[in-house]
């Protein structure tokens, strides 16, 4: 966007807003599908809704220059003075479709104090020497992070448009560094709960320090005409009493688009196959066309949030249903499946269900009673049950009995290995006739199959109830077809009937970019058609397939454009490629996208430099927290030398801590895996590994031998580096440096090249 702002710091709010009137007379609505991800990015104000994290100050890109050097002449800023907004647009001073400008030269500028702070904005003699103008408007006194001040867009928002939120911040001399986030809160006519997102676009939070403005933009797509108020705001991230200053803010409406193609609905073109579902909330219905796009493609809704534990009984005993009774309302007014999700889970459930030291017995009632509540509230409404939830951790092998692959989340630390029967059991008593699901991520891994496909045999044999096996699908362009189509023979030759849960599939190498290339979307359609052709020709065996949220800038993935339709509805060519998948299987244009990943290894003598280091940090699961690292190679005649940093702020022994492996080919030798484990060392295992704190986490060094003439200068090996975080007493996740696969001994066709200099 240009920098239209500081051309116009002077331009007179007085003048501007009689501009504003005719831009006044419509109103619109809330937004789409509340997903797992989107809670991520709320208000803190609210009760946290995921386990996703919010970005902290460490997790930002650094910080752009956005300023601009040389002051505005002072015949450009009397210009603009003399000008109306919409004169101010037509020459240039302003963006095309702007609805709201500020320069805070006097006290007509629409922010009002948010939060109880009532006193907490107050115009200031404060600018920079680039900016025109006097003044900007100084943010104090304020007690929490959503606090401070708002600009109340009601009358300018338009149903199926997106607005733009431009403004200039810094904090004042002697404050340390703050990360600020744009931010809307949109409020309900029709009794909705009240939505709070962060403005999507990479420059909605940034960190602000006192030498520079900074600018912050974002947008957001407002959908239907049933909301009572909008505000914009800023907030601040991991402070809660920070001050800042605000100048020269601009709000610009995108035109809307139609974004119900013609086209025919995925709900129609799997109607003889399986469900097609995605998930959302009640804010998804009376949207204008936004419920048009949804009932066109979907015949079924997940709550995405909503009926989690924390959502329906976050109080002991004190259950509050009436969000998903509205929901629940809206799904069978309009003729879809309801699915539940979900009943027991580690994340987001309160500490006072599974606390460290509760008593068996006390975890049982707690389980048993919030199951047998929830499930029998909505008997007869509710199609299926996401059971249990992520039960299975990752990176074990199948010992031959499933319980050893099981996390050692609060609930089994309460009860044990028989919790998941306990909450079928609450479930199936409270409704004969609900479908019961285990649902689990990561289960087009061998080893994870293997484990969930022998519970389900063992529960089925044993008369534990439990219908179907839940395979979320958070993929990537990685995922092997040929590992979800193993896992689903697994499943069906236990006897299991199958749901694709929470199908995403992300583009790596897009990620944070304005948009896909079309070699990427081309490559993604191949992989969507590569999946769902599996999924086809399976389709006797699959219940359902729920696609997790709407398009692409709504998923809690955004920045990797993982679904079928683009941030303005429109059909990608993922679509056509779930249309027709037999169509879109030629992995030409897909291979061009996967380039092995190269490092080079120098003599050992030799210095490490940054373009030595291989970064691990492709994660295995779709959380994308945990341990991450870089990675080094040397080498002498006969050992090659591998050290591993690893960047792990959960390190605590014994609960927590990690494991580095190697893996390593060479033309004259089979593939090997080497590794070493934080707090433990290495021994007679034919290599040498030493594993050293850093403070803010470990170093793992390996010295791994080679026959004489294998390393030397123009040799290639292939490696993959991987680090494992252990929190808590169980994996919370994996890293990788290239595959994101299970097993990297099972795709050593993804690992890099290391070129020996």
């Amino acid at each position: 966007m240009k920098n239209y702002s500081k051309k116009l710091k002077s331009v007179s709010v007085a003048v501007l807003a009689a501009a504003l009137l005719f831009t006044s007379a419509c109103t619109g609505s809330g937004e789409n599908t509340s997903t797992a991800a989107d809670v991520a990015t709320q208000s803190v104000s609210q009760p946290a809704q995921t386990a996703e994290p919010t970005n902290s100050a460490a997790d930002l890109p650094a910080e752009a220059d956005n300023t601009e050097t040389g002051n505005e002449t002072a015949q450009a800023q009397a210009a603009a003075e003399s000008v109306s907004m919409q004169e101010a647009m037509e020459n240039g001073l302003l963006p095309e479709n702007t609805v709201y400008f500020s320069g805070f030269e006097d006290n007509d500028f629409g922010f009002k104090p948010r939060g109880a702070s009532t006193d907490s904005i107050t115009l200031e003699q404060f600018h920079e020497g680039d900016f025109g103008g006097m003044a900007s408007l100084k943010i104090t006194g304020r007690t929490e992070a959503w606090e401070g001040t708002e600009l109340d867009i009601t009358g300018l928002v338009q149903d199926n448009s997106a607005y733009t939120f431009s403004v200039w911040c810094r904090v004042p001399d002697g404050q340390g560094a703050t990360v600020l986030q744009l931010s809307t809160e949109v409020n309900y006519s029709n009794g909705a709960e009240p939505l709070y997102k962060q403005l999507y676009g990479d420059g909605s939070q940034k960190m602000v320090t006192s030498n520079k403005w900074i600018q912050l933009e974002g947008y957001y797509p407002y959908q239907g005409t049933n909301f009572e108020r909008v505000t914009l705001y800023i907030e601040s991230i991991g402070s809660e009493t920070a001050e800042f200053y605000i100048d020269d803010a601009i709000v610009t409406k995108t035109e809307g688009v139609a974004f119900v193609q013609d086209i025919p609905g995925l709900k129609d073109i799997y109607a003889d196959y399986f469900i097609i579902g995605a998930a959302g909330g009640p804010e998804d219905f009376n949207a204008g066309m936004h419920t048009d796009f949804m009932l066109r493609h979907f015949n079924a809704m997940t709550g995405g949030n909503l009926m989690k534990p924390d959502a329906l009984q976050g109080q002991k005993g004190e259950f509050t249903f009436n969000n998903a009774d509205r929901f629940a309302d809206y799904i069978e007014e309009n003729n879809m499946t309801f699915i539940g999700h979900t009943l027991a889970w580690h994340n987001q459930s309160p500490e006072w269900m599974n606390k460290a030291g509760m008593g068996r017995d006390e975890a049982i009632v707690n389980l048993t009673t919030h199951v047998k509540t929830v499930v029998e509230h909505f008997k007869g409404r509710v199609y299926a049950w996401d059971v249990v939830n992520e039960a299975f951790q990752d990176g074990v092998r199948f010992s031959g009995k499933w319980q050893d692959s099981l996390r050692k989340s609060p609930w089994y630390n309460a009860i044990g290995d028989d919790y998941l029967e306990i909450a079928l059991k609450a479930a199936r008593e409270a409704d004969p006739d609900v479908l019961l699901i285990i649902n689990d991520y990561n289960l087009d891994y061998p080893e994870k199959a293997k484990a969930i496909a022998a519970m389900y045999k063992d529960f089925k044999e044993r008369g534990v109830p439990i219908d179907m096996i839940g395979m979320q699908g958070h993929y990537n362009m990685r995922t092997s077809a040929v590992n979800v189509e193993n896992s689903i023979k697994m499943f069906v030759e236990a006897g299991a009937k199958i749901c694709v849960t929470e199908f995403d599939l992300t583009v790596e190498s897009a990620n944070g970019n304005e948009e896909l290339t079309l070699l990427e979307e081309q490559a993604q359609a191949v992989k969507y058609g590569q999946i769902f052709d599996v999924y086809k020709r399976y389709a006797e065996h699959i219940d359902r397939v729920t696609i997790w949220g709407f398009k692409d800038d709504t998923s809690w993935r955004a920045e990797r454009f993982p679904l079928p339709f683009d941030k303005n509805y429109q059909a990608k060519l993922a679509y056509y490629a779930m249309a027709e998948p037999e169509k879109h299987l030629n992995a030409s244009v897909f291979n061009e996208t996967l380039q092995n990943k190269t490092l080079t290894a120098s003599p050992a003598a030799a210095a490490i430099t940054a373009a030595d280091l291989a970064d691990v940090k492709t994660y295995v699961t779709a959380w994308e927290t945990g341990a991450t690292g870089k990675a080094s190679v040397r080498y002498n005649d006969t050992e090659l030398l591998v050290s591993v940093e690893v960047s792990d702020a959960s390190l605590e022994l014994p609960n927590g801590g990690g494991t580095v492996d190697v893996y390593v080919q060479s033309e004259e030798a089979e593939p090997r895996q080497f590794t070493a484990s934080y707090g433990e060392e290495v021994s007679g295992e034919g290599y040498t590994a030493e594993v050293q704190d850093i403070g803010s986490g470990y170093r793992a060094e390996f010295v791994i031998p080679f026959e004489s003439g294998i390393l030397k200068s123009g040799a290639v090996l292939k490696m993959e580096f991987q680090i494992t975080d252990i929190a808590d007493g169980t994996v919370r996740n994996i890293a990788k440096w290239t595959g994101t696969g299970g097993d990297a001994m099972d795709d050593t066709d993804s690992w890099g090249i290391v070129t020996l200099k």
